[in-house]
């Protein structure tokens, strides 16, 4: 979280976005590379859930568990 990447040594809050949970690294070695890694997936799937379905779709983006759980819809059969 947010808190216990600041207490490390080399993360501080990023300047002007603190207020949205963003930090900085001042050393390259204050997290290691996996680390790293994970935090900017988690950050990339956290932006790509909010934006709507066709940009996720533009983007290539698997559904989302909710999206993969839903019923298909049922054809309509309409009279003439």
């Amino acid at each position: 979280t947010f808190a216990e990447l600041v207490e490390r040594a080399g993360v501080i809050p990023a300047p002007y976005m603190a207020r949205n949970s963003w930090v900085a690294m001042v050393e390259i070695n204050a997290l290691r590379q996996p680390e790293i890694k994970q935090l900017i997936q988690n950050s990339y799937q956290l932006v790509l859930e909010k934006l709507p379905k066709k940009t996720q779709a533009e983007l290539g983006a698997k559904p989302a568990a909710k999206a993969a759980k839903a019923k298909p819809r049922q054809a309509v059969k309409r009279r003439k």
